[in-house]
């Protein structure tokens, strides 16, 4: 394996969990607030496209497309482009989805199932007959 980058372009870590005494978490500014959707080119480590506005995020792809869960609890779907970041649909489910939601979404059997701090949530995006 080479390595092609050495700067921070793809910034992808763990939830640390830690707080300040103030009981809220700090903001380093990769997470939620800097934090942006980005696909970069594996061979350069170059940028392709960014798309503000995601904080941390989860992604799924499937079949040509990724579906995004924000940690606030937003849903969007992209389609998978290297040239350009295209939005098909996107939805707020944060009445559902109480912060944190930094579960990876899994889709099995044609449902979406997204998971929040207090419920788990299922999408049926295929319905079943």
């Amino acid at each position: 394996m080479e390595l092609v980058s050495e700067d921070r372009v793809v910034q992808a870590e763990p939830e640390d969990g830690v707080e300040e005494e103030s009981g809220k978490e700090p903001d380093r500014g990769r997470h939620s607030g800097g934090a942006e959707l980005r696909c970069v080119a594996l061979e350069t480590g170059k940028p392709q496209w960014s798309e503000p506005g995601f904080g941390r995020s989860s992604l799924l792809y499937v079949d040509g497309h990724f579906i995004v869960q924000t940690e606030r609890g937003g849903l969007a779907l992209f389609r998978a482009d290297p040239e350009k970041a295209e939005m098909v649909t996107k939805a707020s489910h944060e009445e559902l989805l109480s912060y944190p939601t930094w579960n990876a979404p899994i889709l099995s059997h044609g449902r979406l199932y997204v998971r929040g701090a207090r419920r788990l949530v299922a999408f049926e995006l295929i319905p079943h007959n």
